[in-house]
C-alpha cells in the first residue's frame, strides 16, 4: 500500500516526506485496522523525538520508513481479537499514540481507546482536524 513515510535518518525537515510502499497493516488482539480517510499532519511532529526513537531503556532510532500523522478520520477495515467496540464500517476518527507509526497511508492500525465514533456533523476531514485540537482544549481547561 502507499504511505507517506521518512526514509532518511535526518531529522525534522518537511522536505523527508516521501512516497513509500509499505504492507498493510493486520489488526493484532486488541487493535484497529482503519481504512484512512484523512489524515492531519502536525508539523512540529517532525521534531519530536517520540516520531524517531523507540522509547523504553533504550531509546533506539524507529525502523525506516518512520510514517507520521497521528490525527485520522476513516472507517473501520478489521478488527483484531477482542475489540467489540467497534465493527467493520463504522467511520471513527482519533488521536493514535505518537510514539507508534502514524496513519499518513491508505490503511493504519489505532487502538479502540484512542478512537470515537465520527460526529455525522461534520466531514472526514473536519474530523480528522478535531483531534489534536479539541485534546489541547480539554488541557487548558481542565489542567
Amino acid at each position: 500500500m502507499k504511505a507517506i513515510g521518512i526514509v532518511s535518518e535526518k531529522i525534522g525537515a518537511p522536505e523527508l516526506l516521501e512516497v513509500v510502499e509499505i504492507a498493510k497493516p493486520v489488526p493484532a488482539a486488541g487493535e484497529v485496522l482503519l481504512r484512512v480517510k484523512a489524515a492531519v499532519l502536525t508539523p512540529d511532529e517532525l521534531t519530536w523525538p517520540e516520531t524517531w526513537y523507540n522509547h523504553g531503556e533504550s531509546a533506539q532510532p524507529r525502523p525506516r520508513p518512520i510514517i507520521p500523522s497521528h490525527e485520522v478520520s476513516g472507517l473501520v477495515e478489521a478488527v483484531g481479537e477482542g475489540v467489540t467496540a467497534f465493527q467493520g464500517g463504522d467511520e471513527v476518527y482519533g488521536l493514535p499514540r505518537f510514539d507508534r507509526d502514524g496513519v499518513w497511508a491508505e490503511y493504519a492500525i489505532v487502538t479502540p481507546d484512542r478512537i470515537a465514533l465520527r460526529p455525522r456533523s461534520v466531514n472526514h476531514e473536519e474530523s480528522a482536524a478535531l483531534s489534536l485540537s479539541a485534546l489541547t482544549a480539554w488541557q487548558a481547561l481542565s489542567e
